[in-house]
């Protein structure tokens, strides 16, 4: 679904069939993109409305020299980083490999959350931010109110910690 300047138009206008075309075009890719930092269903299920109602309400914000898709990625990715924050959710820990046989795609998309599941969740954010989304660390540093730096040096220690951990695997010796 393509979404023109007389949708945004009417979204700014507070047209309810075009909120409506806004979330059924959208949700699905920002619900993956909360769903993956927070690793959480129902918290990913609030988010993504609180997300919709940032937008709706914030509209006339919208600067449309940007992508709109990335304005709303945005306010995602803010709303699921402010979550965090303030829950300060816990570490969670990949327990086995499930040995099902799988397609390349499955098997790489379950060892990227393997991989990324065992990081504490900020870190796991910035990850995904840089590693699957692209972003920069300027643009990370916006999301996090934190430096450059910072955006750098998680995903420098994170890779790090990820390799120590497959080599240890490798070896068979924790």
């Amino acid at each position: 679904m393509s979404w023109d300047e007389n949708k945004l138009i009417a979204l700014q206008l507070g047209d309810r069939k075009a909120q409506e075309q806004c979330y059924i075009a959208f949700s699905p890719l920002l619900y993956t993109t909360i769903l993956k930092i927070c690793d959480s269903r129902e918290v990913a299920s609030d988010l993504l409305h609180d997300t919709f109602m940032d937008v709706f309400n914030n509209i006339a914000s919208f600067n449309p020299q940007f992508s709109f898709i990335a304005w709303l990625k945005r306010i995602a990715i803010n709303n699921t980083f402010n979550h965090i924050k303030r829950q300060k959710t816990a570490l969670k820990v990949i327990e086995h490999i499930d040995s099902t046989p799988q397609s390349a795609t499955q098997s790489n998309n379950n060892l990227l959350n393997k991989l990324l599941y065992q990081l504490p969740t900020e870190h796991r954010m910035v990850m995904w931010l840089f590693i699957v989304e692209q972003y920069s660390h300027a643009d990370i540093a916006q999301f996090t109110d934190k430096s450059e730096s910072y955006s750098k040096s998680i995903v420098s220690r994170s890779l790090k910690k990820l390799r120590c951990h497959a080599e240890v695997k490798k070896h068979g010796t924790y």
